[in-house]
């Protein structure tokens, strides 16, 4: 297993309440970065391009990501099916980044470079503004902000996000879910237009370091200063920018081989699409807006309808009418991925190829909130990289009847975690549990 170097002190494991003991392979050089020029570590780990198409032979083995375990090789891992799983991969849905014969080592060697250039080092971190100052502006990326940020990412993050953000940091190796790797641009929890493709506002940021996730190694950080959580957040917008243009590039000069640019001119190109989508995801509504006049009033993002079932007896008829929703194939069509209401096993793998299950509704536990406002974003947007769609169309056009069929599942989902509101549903409506 290859060797990681920690650039935060010890006690950030104790910090993040992490009390797994890391592998022995693993090295901590806790000076490494405080070392002037010291830069972030090139990217050498396998890119994934696309979700594997393949289906999981089972969960993999702690300590052993599927795509760790295919770079280690047969007899180095203990998960051998995941790796003849994941075999066929290779070339499509897998890159390697080493192999010389897909990315000569000079091209490779122009990426490197060209990032460094960009996004500089981790005592010294930029972003380029390009053509688009005032999304340096406006997305709090000023590098005063960045050196903080990056500071409480070294004290507070490191340990599991690793150094350049990939996920991979000493404490990452035995954790389930794994800490997430920021360099795709891909984040799951968001509440941006659909568009954006899994780009998230600074406030969902915030939301997750705020109150951690649910079911996860993710903790909460309630007792940051406002500032510093607005440095920690640009900072990962850093490391994400920095990681996109680098994971994007790679991935032009492996695929589209003659059609790709000059190495440089690649990673400058990512790094220009990245930051505009990110401002694009902080200043566009979830839902668009058709105004035939000009508004003076401010511009609500996160602008989910109004519940239209305001009493009880109308949350459980909007309830029942989201249970039909969720089984048939010409409504939402859920049960195809959460059988039996996700109590059956469906493995698949996601967008960073870790093994994962649709979520079992019956335990009512959300990694990103319970709210109904925050199931209705879940539904509305999808959840990227996940294989969870978004279902915009279920309400678009609005329904003339004031219904809202979003609002129906979100209802039927809560229902699902609640005994009693399950007991009332069958009694009602008929609905089978088993």
């Amino acid at each position: 297993m290859r060797k990681l170097i920690l650039f935060a002190v010890v006690s950030g494991l104790v910090s993040l309440g992490c009390d797994a003991t890391p592998p022995p392979e693993i090295v901590f050089h806790p000076e490494a970065v405080v070392q002037a020029g010291q830069g972030y570590p090139n990217r050498s780990d396998w890119l994934v391009v696309q979700p594997p198409a393949a289906v999981p032979p089972a969960w993999n083995t702690s300590g052993y990501p599927p795509v760790r375990s295919l770079e280690l090789g047969t007899g180095k891992s203990p998960d051998e099916n995941q790796i003849r799983i994941l075999k066929p991969e290779i070339g499509k849905n897998i890159l390697n980044p080493a192999d010389k014969d897909a990315l000569p080592a000079a091209d490779r060697t122009a990426v490197s470079k060209a990032v460094d250039q960009l996004f500089g080092t981790p005592l010294v971190p930029i972003v380029p503004a390009g053509k688009n100052s005032a999304a340096i502006e406006k997305l709090h990326l000023d590098s005063a902000t960045l050196a903080q940020g990056a500071g409480l990412y070294r004290q507070w993050c490191i340990s599991c996000h690793g150094p350049a953000g990939g996920g991979d940091g000493p404490a990452a190796a035995t954790l389930s879910p794994p800490p997430r790797d920021y360099r795709t641009g891909l984040f799951k929890f968001v509440s941006s237009t659909p568009t954006l493709a899994g780009k998230p506002r600074r406030a969902d940021l915030a939301k997750v370091i705020r109150r951690g996730l649910d079911g996860s190694a993710m903790p909460a950080f309630p007792k940051f200063s406002e500032t510093e959580l607005q440095a920690i957040i640009s900072y990962v917008l850093h490391l994400s920018l920095r990681g996109e243009a680098e994971f994007t590039a790679i991935k032009r000069l492996i695929i589209a081989f003659e059609d790709a640019d000059p190495p440089a001119q690649e990673v400058a190109q990512a790094a220009e699409k990245a930051l505009q989508q990110w401002l694009d995801a902080d200043t566009q509504p979830m839902i668009a807006q058709k105004s035939e006049t000009a508004s003076t009033e401010p511009l609500t993002l996160v602008n989910v309808p109004a519940d239209p079932a305001t009493t009880a007896e109308a949350r459980l008829q909007s309830a029942a009418r989201g249970y039909l929703l969720f089984v048939e194939k010409s409504g939402a069509g859920c049960a195809s991925c959460h059988v039996n209401f996700g109590r059956t096993q469906q493995l698949k793998y996601d967008a960073w190829a870790n093994v994962i299950q649709p979520r079992n509704l019956f335990l009512g536990l959300y990694r990103a909130g319970r709210s109904p406002e925050e199931l209705y974003s879940r539904i509305y947007v999808g959840i990227a990289g996940t294989g969870m769609p978004s279902h915009r169309q279920l309400v678009e056009p609005p329904a003339p009847d004031g219904t809202n069929k979003i609002w129906d599942l979100v209802h039927f989902v809560q229902a699902i975690g609640q005994p009693a509101q399950r007991a009332a549903l069958q009694a009602r409506f008929g609905i089978k549990w088993e």
